[in-house]
């Protein structure tokens, strides 16, 4: 079985670990946990997009730091009926 479809919001950043507390209070989140560069935070008890927050190790001058990653489910093209 896989994941719904979903949207996630994804925030690069030079120390997620001392962001993510911030965020999490910021927009009402709570903080799930992490792995590895990555912070998750996910809305409490409503529907709303998860939020990552991913180390990155270039510094940002021109770039948005924030996008959106849109997960979209799978179908099989061209399965038997």
């Amino acid at each position: 079985m896989s994941d719904p479809p979903g949207i996630g919001l994804v925030l690069d950043c030079r120390d997620p670990e001392a962001l993510a507390p911030f965020w999490a209070e910021a927009i009402d989140y709570l903080l799930v946990g992490s792995v590895e560069k990555y912070q998750l935070l996910m809305p409490d008890g409503r529907p709303s997009p998860k939020m990552l927050l991913q180390r990155v190790d270039e510094v940002r001058v021109a770039k948005n730091r924030m996008h959106i990653d849109i997960k979209k489910s799978l179908t099989l093209m061209g399965s038997a009926t």
